[in-house]
């Protein structure tokens, strides 16, 4: 008799937010959404989790300034290496404008109008403890919005690949720069 699906350890995982724990610092990332993302629920909900920050997300005092001085750093460092890409449409802002400076976002539809429903989302992540790099791949089911983590049932698959320091001809031959 086989396990059932919600028998099995491996399926149990709370969400699709929290990194692999095993991961080092995050050195770069590349999401798409089909919704465009909200600033809130990236600096509120998920960038302290996806960075490793710390301080977690205050609504006032010595805390907020905390938060949002390791915040700042640590998007500073990624500038050029964060990017998001989702289909046209307002972006709901909440006060937290600013952090497009530091993250690219980008819509698909050059010409006119156009909509992707991928949610691919890729996290490169330092090694620790002398492993590799890592690529943290998830594909599932979730926008970058609030509904998407807190009102809707989500699915996902997620595997996390480690990475050579060294690519070899081969790689480069079928990967194209990637293996870089």
């Amino acid at each position: 008799m086989t396990a059932s699906v919600y028998e099995r350890p491996e399926w149990r995982e709370p969400t699709l937010v929290a990194p692999a724990r095993t991961s080092g610092p995050m050195l770069a990332a590349f999401l798409t959404t089909f919704d465009p993302p909200q600033a809130d629920v990236l600096i509120q909900d998920l960038l302290p989790e996806w960075l490793g920050l710390s301080n977690s997300y205050a609504d006032e005092g010595a805390d907020k300034l905390r938060f949002y001085a390791e915040l700042e750093d640590y998007l500073k460092r990624l500038h050029g290496k964060f990017t998001i890409i989702s289909s046209p449409g307002t972006q709901e802002q909440g006060g937290h404008g600013w952090i497009w400076r530091y993250i690219s976002r980008l819509q698909v539809g050059f010409q006119e109008a156009a909509i992707q429903h991928a949610k691919l989302w890729m996290f490169h992540r330092a090694g620790v403890a002398r492993e590799p790099d890592t690529l943290e791949l998830l594909v599932s089911s979730q926008n970058l919005t609030g509904s998407g983590f807190r009102d809707q049932i989500q699915a996902g698959w997620r595997c996390i690949v480690p990475l050579s320091s060294t690519s070899t001809s081969r790689q480069r031959e079928t990967w194209g720069i990637l293996p870089e």
